[in-house]
């Protein structure tokens, strides 16, 4: 029984984790193998770039979790990230929301190495700071809203997984403009995984 109420004291959390780690999944695979050219194509002049897109994921994950979850300092001041993009001294609310088209032009890319590290680093310090609580904890636990106001961790979760969401499609999209249809026979891990364990079980 004691087993039990521990799988249920973390359903949720699992829930998060595993729909976030499918988004990091999909943020990869449209990363994999692009040139700093394809990084920063855009298809039109107020559109953004993957490149871009890639950054802004990255400032959101450490907003959302360093400044609201955590806090404590973001990554992009504390790890010195924002010195490698060409854009100190670091500012908190500096992510891409709201760009203009001439921002938009302006932005710095980085090497690949430095725009797909800060994203991992990202990453990592939000699968930590979920894995640090339980559903108790996502649902009681209140942050500050950006706009005033309050909100449960479960309820910040619940934004980050919207924004990954809307933005990794966004990658997935550029991407096929960028190389074309290159697995048209590509199926969800979810199915995959239902099926292995039919498999299994059979």
């Amino acid at each position: 029984m004691a087993s039990l109420a521990l799988m249920a004291s973390t359903a949720l959390r699992d829930f998060i984790h595993d729909s976030l780690e499918l988004y990091r999944t999909t943020t990869r695979e449209s990363l994999d193998g692009l040139t700093t050219d394809d990084l920063l194509w855009r298809p039109a002049p107020d559109s953004m770039s993957i490149g871009l897109l890639t950054w802004h994921v990255s400032r959101v994950h450490d907003l959302l979790i360093q400044t609201r979850a955590r806090g404590v300092d973001q990554l992009w001041d504390s790890d010195g990230w924002a010195e490698r993009f060409d854009r100190s001294p670091a500012r908190r609310g500096d992510t891409g929301f709201g760009f203009t088209a001439e921002e938009m032009d302006a932005f710095f890319t980085p090497p690949t190495d430095v725009l797909y590290a800060y994203l991992e680093a990202t990453w990592e310090a939000t699968f930590d700071a979920l894995d640090a609580v339980d559903d108790a904890g996502l649902a009681t636990t209140m942050v500050d809203g950006p706009l005033g106001g309050q909100l449960t961790l479960a309820d910040l979760y619940r934004q980050l997984i919207w924004e990954v969401n809307q933005h990794a499609g966004q990658m997935a999209y550029l991407r096929g403009l960028l190389r074309g249809l290159e697995d048209a026979h590509k199926m969800s891990p979810v199915w995959v995984d239902a099926a292995a364990t039919a498999d299994n079980d059979s």
